[in-house]
């Protein structure tokens, strides 16, 4: 009989998952062998030889070009990129002839007899993630996996012969440069090259039982039981199962790779025992020591975090045929990390190589700043220390040196612009002055001593802009605003604050009223006592994709032409619309209320897309009581406050309810749920269900449109705010409400993850779901959250009972909100940007 082994790859502080993995394996074949492959180095962190399994080292199969590639790869590439390498070292240099990968993660549950009776009659045995289609939605979805590969590679099976021995030869010289996780490229580590397996190489078999790798891709169409010590699905006893993602840290939530919170948990109890009995086994082997173990090859040797973006270097570099020998050893002066840091030029402030690596990388990022290393040079090095080292999370050392260089610089701009002060203070003070200062030379010199600030990188710039004509009679140095300006709804209030925050800074502004389509009320005139019409070079369109076009054909040529053209919009699922596309037209560039919907939109747009934000202002204080909104006077009121024109299914007021029944029922006596719903006449059967869901709880139903002095009472009234949205492009009650200083819960996912976290509020957990049908423009297949309403009951019992906690909070939430989203905050930012163009 041939001899039947495993193998495993693991990094020191996956240890206690290989202990687990290899003590099931033993269980049912005690006299089998496993190997495991130390994707790392030792450090002495623990004695090889004590492990029940046999420990490998990197050095012990052959890898070609090792140093290359540790520093090519992030920890879980490099752990799948060698494994070719290793299984063809086994199947080559060991006894075994019969051999199964598995992942660290993976627990047998049962004798693998049947594997390796398939082993005696096939090459290569696969395993796909899905055996039978998706019934609900789930995380990965089946068009999701389209991007990560049909098949799972936390196992494979192997029968030593040609046809392995051609496979790995093949594999192994596709993953040497081509094992990265980037699905937009087609890539997704090891997984996707698998995809071509059945078509390439014969003796292939595709294992399709059900108790084969069950895991959190699959858990919702295999249900599992328990009968004495064995699991079983479908009838099959499970072989093993595949604990992907998980963390004893965090025993309730099944995968780190999924927002879900432990459902299916709590809905299997064979599940929920199968997860306890694991994590016991994870921590009796050791994981709460060797899980804090460093991996080696993840820093420099000074300690610095490898970013990823310098693992793209190092490979555009090595294809180049630069070499550096020893690639972590940050103290050689001609090593890779010193080499890192070297400037571009002699100039400042200074530009290191791997900022310069991140300008060439990013397409949006030379559209923004043209001439980065000469005109927009501080520009650009502003926009690498403050964003740019975030969003490639760099750390700090590779931008010091840059920092540093640019306050020197800003030092002497300074003392520039100081002598230089008197000099256009004379010109301006007389007519031919006045006209002097406007030559365009002039204006060069004056941009040069006075260069204006970066506010947010652009998404991409356009390849052909909107023509903007040089002989507009427009006024220079204000704003025109077109929207639904007295529309009492979101799209609405927003122009309506911001024209409030620019008229506090003494900024001009004329406005364009436009009768908004949707039929809601037309009453707040708050914002309107300003000049009608549009006399500045620059329009602000307040006004959605989905209206553009009409709008831009209802104004007519006459308003667009000639001006810069800003279109204000708000979306609210991460997909755009592909017949929006031409929305774009006329326009020159869109703002945006969050980073949710600059992806969003960047996605797809031919010109920048900048978060801008949503100005939020204080609400008045109101003299009127609980009493006058018939609200009790003696209860902890939770508020959700939302309007029916923005899609119900949305906005998801059912979910506020039901949370609140799971954390407060039976009695309800210390605590009432206040819903107001705007525009509810309009959706009878809606305002019936609302009826029944809130009455069923003691709840009380506002359904008609308050004036704003007592939509600012209930804000300030209320104890907390609640809203379980699906998404939001910005969230403007919850921001409004935090701004209030009350303490808000609400769906993390959308806009409102920008500005509500752990120590502002009270963030809530959510799984993704695909939409099955139309809900108004969100069409079916795009996705959306599904907050988990147990832990949003589990934050309001927290936020009742807890008012040192919740006070500190929604102080914190009063000041972030003002910090980042007050009417200064915003009008400034605006005007910053309004002087760049």
């Amino acid at each position: 009989m041939t001899e039947f082994g495993a193998c495993t790859i693991f990094t020191k502080n996956y240890l206690s998952f290989a202990r687990a993995l290899s003590e099931s394996f033993s269980r049912y074949h005690p006299s089998s062998t496993l190997y495991g492959l130390l994707c790392d180095r030792l450090d002495n962190a623990f004695d090889p030889s004590g492990e029940r399994f046999i420990v490998v080292g990197l050095e012990e199969i052959g890898l070609p070009d090792l140093a290359d590639t540790v520093l090519m790869y992030d920890v879980v590439e490099f752990c799948t990129a060698v494994k070719p390498a290793f299984l063809s070292h086994l199947l080559s240099r060991s006894t075994v002839e019969k051999l199964c990968y598995f992942d660290p993660d993976i627990l047998i549950l049962s004798p693998l007899d049947e594997i390796s009776e398939l082993l005696d009659r096939y090459s290569i045995v696969i395993v796909p993630h899905l055996t039978e289609p998706q019934r609900v939605a789930w995380v990965p979805s089946e068009r999701q996996l389209l991007s990560l590969g049909t098949y799972n590679l936390g196992f494979i099976g192997l029968r030593r012969g040609e046809v392995a021995e051609r496979f790995l030869a093949w594999w192994q010289d596709k993953l040497a440069t081509a094992c990265y996780a980037d699905p937009l490229n087609g890539l997704y580590v090891d997984q996707r090259w698998i995809d071509l397996v059945p078509s390439l190489f014969d003796g292939v078999w595709i294992h399709r039982d059900p108790g084969c790798d069950i895991a959190y891709w699959n858990l919702p169409e295999r249900p599992i039981s328990r009968k004495g010590d064995t699991y079983w699905c479908r009838g099959h006893q499970v072989k093993f199962f595949h604990f992907s993602g998980y963390s004893p840290d965090e025993p309730r939530r099944i995968s780190k790779r999924i927002p879900e919170s432990g459902a299916a948990l709590e809905s299997n109890a064979a599940v929920a025992e199968l997860f306890e009995t694991y994590r016991a086994l994870l921590l009796k082997h050791g994981y709460e020591t060797n899980s804090r173990w460093q991996y080696a090859f993840g820093h420099f040797t000074n300690g610095v975090p490898v970013p990823q973006i310098a693992r793209r270097v190092w490979k555009e570099m090595r294809e180049q045929g630069m070499r550096w020998p020893e690639p972590l050893d940050s103290e050689n002066p001609s090593g890779f990390y010193q080499w890192l840091l070297q400037p571009v030029d002699n100039r400042s402030p200074v530009i290191n190589r791997l900022a310069d690596y991140v300008y060439r990388s990013r397409l949006d990022v030379q559209r923004a700043f043209p001439d980065h290393r000469g005109l927009h040079r501080r520009d650009f090095v502003r926009w690498y220390v403050s964003t740019g080292i975030q969003e490639h999370q760099i750390p700090e050392a590779f931008a010091q040196e840059m920092r540093a260089s640019l306050a020197d610089t800003a030092s002497l701009v300074e003392r520039r612009a100081m002598a230089a002060q008197p000099l256009f203070s004379r010109l301006r003070a007389s007519r031919w002055g006045r006209k002097l200062a406007s030559l365009p030379q002039v204006q060069r010199i004056r941009r040069w001593l006075y260069p204006a600030p970066v506010i947010s990188t652009p998404v991409v710039q356009p390849a052909r802009p909107a023509a903007i004509s040089a002989t507009s009679d427009a006024l220079e140095g204000g704003l025109n605003v077109v929207g639904y300006l007295s529309a009492e709804t979101g799209v609405g209030e927003v122009p309506r604050a911001l024209i409030r925050a620019l008229q506090g800074r003494g900024y001009p502004v004329a406005i364009t009223h436009l009768d908004n389509p949707d039929g809601a009320r037309r009453n707040d005139r708050s914002a309107l006592e300003l000049p009608e019409g549009t006399p500045y070079s620059v329009n602000l369109f307040a006004v959605n994709a989905d209206g553009w076009a009409s709008v831009r054909q209802l104004l007519g040529p006459k308003v667009i032409e000639g001006r810069r053209n800003i279109g204000f919009w708000f979306w609210e699922i991460a997909r755009f619309p592909q017949e929006w596309m031409d929305r774009f037209e006329g326009l020159h560039e869109i703002w945006v209320g969050s980073t949710f919907v600059q992806q969003t939109v960047g996605a797809v747009s031919p010109i920048p897309v900048i978060v801008m934000g949503a100005p939020v202002v204080m609400r008045s204080p109101s003299s009127l009581s609980r009493g006058d909104l018939n609200l009790p006077a003696d209860k902890f009121l939770f508020l959700y406050a939302f309007d029916m024109l923005s899609v119900p299914e949305r906005k998801n007021p059912l979910g506020v309810v039901e949370a609140y029944r799971l954390a407060f029922e039976p009695h309800f006596k210390d605590t009432h749920l206040v819903l107001k719903a705007n525009h509810l006449h309009r959706f009878p059967e809606w305002r019936q269900r609302l009826r029944e869901a809130v009455a069923s709880v003691n709840g009380t139903l506002i359904e008609e449109t308050l004036d704003r002095e007592h939509v600012n009472a209930l804000y300030c009234l209320a104890d907390a705010y609640v809203s379980l949205h699906r998404s939001e492009g910005f969230g403007l009650t919850v921001a409004e409400a935090m701004r209030v200083g009350k303490p808000v819960i609400a769906t993390d996912y959308g806009g409102p993850h920008d500005f509500l976290n752990q120590s502002n509020g009270y963030p809530v957990r959510y799984r993704l779901v695909e939409l099955e049908r139309d809900y108004g423009p969100y069409r079916a297949g795009n996705v959306w959250a599904d907050p988990d309403v147990e832990h949003a009951a589990e934050l309001m019992q927290r936020v009742f009972s807890h008012p040192e906690e919740r006070a500190r909070k929604a102080e914190q939430a009063a000041q972030d909100i003002e910090r980042c989203y007050g009417a200064t905050a915003i009008a400034d930012r605006v005007i910053s940007r309004l002087s760049t163009l």
